[in-house]
């Protein structure tokens, strides 16, 4: 398991700046959905179970998969910070999560076929950024 874990990381994963956070997002969950949707689905099924009962692979798994694409996606975010694209006050990680969570759940519970329906990942970014987004207070005092 811990060779197909390694193997995994060495499945591309490229360098994702389009100069638009919107942009970036989408290449990414189009990225993820792409290369968890095809041979990996069953292993990632299977992994969920495993690394619930040994943290030694899920440290493995953390470390080769995980950590360097939360890495990349904190970047992604801060770069989009520093452009003004999002607000600042939201933690990146908070960020990451509310990217993920949707893709896994429709990736893991089929609510969608995202390989096949290239416009979910557009639908779930575009809400995203709805809440990242510089809002107007209510008593007209500027961006929140």
């Amino acid at each position: 398991m811990i060779d197909a874990i390694k193997s995994m990381q060495q499945a591309q994963n490229p360098v994702i700046d389009t100069g638009s956070l919107r942009e970036d997002f989408i290449v990414m969950l189009r990225n993820a959905v792409q290369a968890v949707s095809g041979p990996y689905m069953g292993f990632m099924l299977n992994m969920i179970g495993v690394i619930i009962n040994h943290p030694e692979i899920y440290r493995v798994f953390y470390d080769q998969v995980v950590a360097p694409r939360f890495q990349q996606l904190a970047q992604m975010i801060q770069r989009a910070q520093t452009r003004g694209e999002i607000r600042r006050d939201i933690d990146v990680n908070e960020i990451i999560g509310l990217l993920a969570g949707p893709m896994w759940y429709h990736l893991l519970l089929g609510a969608s076929n995202m390989a096949s329906t290239p416009v979910v990942p557009e639908r779930i970014v575009d809400v995203i950024l709805q809440g990242l987004a510089y809002q107007e207070r209510p008593e007209g005092g500027g961006a929140a």
